[in-house]
C-alpha cells in the first residue's frame, strides 16, 4: 500500500496546478518576448475575443467526455472532403498555426522525456537512440489521433461562430504577433508537458523498482 502512497505522492506533486501554471507561464513569457501586445489585448478584450476564449475553453472541457468526443468526431468525419465553409476556415486556422506539426511534436518530445525519466530512474536500460527511434515510430498513429483531434474539437468549438468571425480570429493568426502569440502558447505548454513526462517516468521507475524488492 504505501508504494501506490508514494506513487500518488509524486504524481499529484507533478500535476500541482501552480507549478504547472508557472512553467507554462515561464515558457511563454520567454517565447513571447517584448511582442507588441496592442492588437492582440484589442482583439481578446472585444466582445468576439471573449466570446471565442470561452468557446475554446468550454469545448476543451466538454471533450474530456467520451460521449461529446465521439459525437465531435462523428460530426467532423461528416463533414470532411465537403465543401462547407466553416471546415475551410478550421483547416486554415489549422494550417496558419501549423496546429497538426506542434502538436505532433510535442507529443512526441513528451514521450521521449517519459522515457528518460524511465532510464534515469534505473528502470529501462535503453540507448537514447534507441528511446528516439522507439518515440518516432508512433509518429504516424499520433499524427493521424492528432488531426482527428483538433478538426473535431475545432468545428465544435467555432460551431457558434459566424464566417465572418471565424474570418476575423483567422487573420488575427496571421499578424506576426498572432503567429508569436501561438508560438509562446506551444512553448509554455511543451516545456510544462516535457517537465512532467520526465517526473512520470521517474515516479514510475521509482514504483517499479520498489516492486521488485
Amino acid at each position: 500500500a504505501n508504494v501506490n502512497a508514494t506513487w500518488s505522492e509524486d504524481v499529484s506533486k507533478l500535476y500541482d496546478p501552480q507549478t504547472i501554471a508557472d512553467i507554462v507561464r515561464r515558457g511563454f513569457a520567454t517565447a513571447f518576448g517584448d511582442t507588441d501586445t496592442k492588437d492582440l489585448l484589442e482583439f481578446f478584450n472585444s466582445s468576439l475575443g471573449r466570446q471565442i476564449v470561452a468557446l475554446e475553453l468550454g469545448a476543451r472541457r466538454a471533450m474530456d467526455d467520451d460521449t461529446v468526443e465521439a459525437a465531435a468526431r462523428e460530426v467532423y468525419l461528416k463533414t470532411f472532403g465537403t465543401d462547407d465553409p466553416k471546415l475551410k476556415l478550421v483547416e486554415d486556422y489549422i494550417i496558419t498555426n501549423d496546429l497538426i506539426e506542434f502538436n505532433v511534436i510535442g507529443a512526441l518530445q513528451a514521450n521521449l522525456m517519459f522515457f528518460r525519466g524511465l532510464g534515469q530512474g534505473k528502470a529501462l536500460e535503453m540507448a537514447e537512440d534507441e528511446m528516439t527511434s522507439e518515440v518516432w515510430a508512433q509518429e504516424t498513429d499520433i499524427r493521424h489521433e492528432t488531426q482527428e483531434w483538433l478538426y473535431s474539437y475545432l468545428l465544435m468549438a467555432f460551431q457558434p461562430l459566424s464566417i465572418d468571425q471565424l474570418s476575423a480570429y483567422l487573420d488575427l493568426s496571421k499578424t506576426p504577433e498572432g503567429q508569436i502569440l501561438n508560438k509562446a502558447l506551444f512553448a509554455g505548454y511543451d516545456a510544462m508537458y516535457s517537465d512532467v513526462s520526465f517526473g512520470l517516468g521517474l515516479a514510475m521507475a521509482r514504483q517499479m523498482n520498489s516492486q521488485d524488492l
